[in-house]
């Protein structure tokens, strides 16, 4: 058995007998981790093309009794085959992750195939993720702001950045794909990822992103209209560019929402933690920013375990029905915790409020159930305001606002409903003693309806 030193020096090679093995030390050397065993091949391999990982062709000669063949053992295809090394900060490896695809990706019935990022740096742009491809990391991310995992992945540089700019793209087309373990940064404060719409557009069936971190995005971490789909276990944070986006007469009110969707349908978010950074605090009305928007139809999802949180408004619900929410977290907004518009028929429970209006200027309060929403139902929901002094220099009043808002109907059979709803009041936000904690009405921890003819939401103790 030859032993070579990298791939360059087996394109200066040609076997001699079918099955003839030979052993790459390195993919270019210095014990890269992109060597491996390679067997030369006939019998169907004459005019195969060399794809730079597991097909190399002996360059100049092009032989037509063979191609030297990278013997695979296992299902998991290493990034580093191809030459994606992961050891330069500045490094683009979009060409060669595009060519592994391509490898590997048929038109048979079985499709698919799981790539793995050893521990390393890499930098990609538009890379469309085919049907049945999982790429994943060898470490599970943690949800952490920090990258202390070994997989780091950012944005590549372009000097003419497009509209719909990602790192990494789900088609409408794209089908059982999934994004696992991985740590992707949107480097927003780079011109790399300055002009990112969004770190993942993440649409098509069937698909999951799971224990990834997305974050320090310009705009949106995540943004799709994706079908049956999961988003479980991630940490999703962006919301960085401090430009407008829309008015309250557009389709989505202005929101941009660091996890967008324009419509998902029979999926499951689960156990996220979604929001924009500290520093993103600032009330901008009428350009808010939700920390995440579902708009332009929801329909019988689960949304459950998340916390919504560090943004002018957490949550927007807007033209969707028949979900099931449950244990969720809106907090620390400036504006709104939860506001639903056009919902209908969904079930809420156990969901949990905690310190949102915080700014002077705050609106909305914890919860708004807006117009031509109709037959929700929440259970035990909690509204929380504590005391956090970690808040002052935020330009916060922390007076104590409604915790319900309510436009909807609350009558006959179509009224919203609130079941043995709990108010709290751990401790004023504003550490002036002398500031009364609960001044009238306006202040109380009550709800409040807006329809003339009603005094409060109808509520069942």
């Amino acid at each position: 058995m030859q032993v070579i030193n990298n791939i360059q020096a087996l394109r200066g090679v040609i076997g001699t007998n079918d099955g003839d093995v030979c052993y790459v030390t390195d993919y270019i050397g210095n014990n890269d981790g992109g060597g491996g065993h390679f067997v030369w091949r006939i019998a169907g391999f004459t005019t195969a093309t060399d794809n730079g990982g597991t097909i190399i062709v002996p360059g100049g000669a092009n032989p037509t009794n063979g191609r030297w063949v990278r013997n695979i053992e296992g299902t998991a295809i290493n990034v580093r085959w191809f030459g994606i090394l992961g050891r330069e900060s500045d490094a683009d490896y979009s060409d060669q992750l595009k060519k592994l695809i391509i490898a590997f990706t048929t038109s048979e019935k079985v499709t698919g195939v799981q790539i793995m990022f050893p521990r390393g740096y890499y930098r990609f742009r538009n890379i469309t993720i085919p049907s049945g491809f999982t790429l994943i990391g060898e470490q599970t991310a943690r949800n952490n702001w920090i990258a202390n995992m070994p997989v780091l992945i950012r944005p590549t540089y372009t000097a003419s950045p497009g509209l719909n700019d990602c790192i990494f793209n789900f088609t409408n087309g794209t089908q059982n794909a999934s994004l696992e373990n991985l740590y992707i940064d949107g480097d927003y404060e780079n011109p790399a990822g300055s002009g990112l719409y969004a770190a993942v557009i993440f649409s098509g069936k069937f698909c999951s992103l799971i224990n990834n971190n997305i974050v320090n995005c310009a705009k949106h971490a995540v943004f799709g209209s994706p079908w049956a789909s999961r988003i479980e276990n991630n940490n999703l944070h962006g919301l960085k560019a401090a430009t407008g986006y829309g008015n309250d007469s557009s389709t989505d009110r202005g929101f941009l929402g660091s996890l967008h969707l324009q419509s998902f349908v029979d999926g499951w978010i689960i156990n996220n933690e979604i929001g924009a950074t500290s520093t993103y605090l600032d009330f901008k009305d009428p350009n808010r920013k939700g920390v995440a928007v579902f708009i332009k139809g929801m329909e019988a999802s689960v949304v459950s375990g998340n916390v919504f949180e560090n943004g002018d408004l957490a949550a927007f619900f807007m033209d969707g029905g028949f979900n099931y929410l449950s244990g969720n977290r809106y907090e620390l907004s400036m504006s709104t915790g939860l506001e639903l518009y056009n919902m209908f028929q969904c079930n809420f429970h156990g969901e949990r409020f905690t310190n949102n209006s915080l700014k002077t200027v705050g609106r909305y309060d914890d919860l708004v159930v807006n117009q031509n929403c109709a037959n929700n139902t929440f259970i035990s929901p909690t509204f929380t305001k504590t005391y956090n002094p970690g808040l002052a220099s935020l330009n916060i009043d922390g007076k104590v606002r409604y915790n319900i808002t309510n436009y909807g109907n609350n009558s006959g059979v179509w009224k919203n409903v609130f079941i043995s709803p709990y108010f709290t009041n751990i401790g004023t936000l504003d550490p002036n003693p002398s500031y009364p904690k609960n001044p009238g009405r306006k202040y109380a921890l009550t709800p409040y309806c807006v329809n003339p003819s009603e005094v409060d939401p109808y509520i069942i103790d």
